[in-house]
């Protein structure tokens, strides 16, 4: 038991001399070096923390793009429903140009047969006129 805890404060007393090695060896460092430590460590988080952004900006615009993409297919949808309504339009308004063509046709049928009953019933009092000039 002795030997596990001597053993134990020798590894701590390397570990606190490894320490202190360090700590003197970053004290030894002539300030323009650890200068340009610092300014190492800095640009790499700097580094770490665009990357960081990056996706995030990126993950942004992903779901940016699928909302986009949403909005695109809906208004794909309403083009293609507009398209078949336009469809059903011009097809409406060729039967109504072809209804419009056949009542053209049967009003002058009938401004016809108007003619022709107006001239029978000239003729019908004509004939009724003279029938009563001769019976009288």
């Amino acid at each position: 038991m002795a030997d596990a805890g001597s053993a134990e404060a020798s590894y701590a007393s390397r570990i606190v001399a490894g320490c202190s090695d360090m700590l003197n060896a970053v004290r030894a460092l002539p300030d323009s070096g650890l200068a340009e430590v610092c300014a190492s460590v800095h640009r790499v988080n700097a580094v770490f923390q665009l990357a960081a952004d990056l996706d995030y900006a990126l993950i942004g615009l992903h779901r940016r793009l699928m909302a986009l993409k949403r909005v695109l297919d809906r208004l794909r949808r309403s083009a293609l429903a507009l398209r078949q309504l336009f469809k059903l339009h011009r097809i409406m308004l060729l039967l109504l140009q072809h209804l419009l063509i056949h009542h053209r046709s049967l009003a002058r049928l009938l401004l016809q047969l108007a003619h022709r009953l107006l001239d029978f019933a000239k003729l019908l009092t004509y004939i009724t006129v003279h029938k009563m000039r001769i019976l009288l």
